[in-house]
């Protein structure tokens, strides 16, 4: 007998969800990238292609009240932070020596509560 996972614990996909990346060490106007968002009961996923040759794919750890996760980029090691200011989330992203500040919004609805 199959069992129905309750609306909270089932996976949700958004896509094209707009990222909009700011560097904090480079003068050059914010750049915008569009992914895809998946959450998941344990995270969030965030799957995002850069220049059309490289996918980045974060598997975000849920702490608290922020996501956590380390992935590989073009340039290096990459590691990022965000958390959710209602509907609107705001993080930090580390790739190659640069630190970037990122956003992106998602439906009302598909803010997880704090574990």
């Amino acid at each position: 007998m199959a069992t129905i996972k309750p609306k909270s614990q089932q996976p949700r996909l958004y896509e094209r969800v707009d990222f909009a990346f700011a560097c904090l060490e480079k003068s050059e106007p914010p750049s915008i990238l569009t992914s895809s968002v998946r959450l998941e009961p344990s995270g969030m996923v965030l799957e995002m292609t850069y220049r059309g040759d490289h996918t980045y794919l974060l598997r975000g750890r849920r702490h608290d009240s922020f996501y956590e996760a380390s992935t590989s980029g073009p340039d290096g090691p990459v590691n990022a932070r965000w958390t959710a200011m209602e509907n609107t989330y705001v993080g930090t992203w580390v790739e190659a020596g640069y630190d970037y500040l990122f956003s992106f919004e998602l439906p009302r609805d598909a803010v997880l509560p704090p574990s």
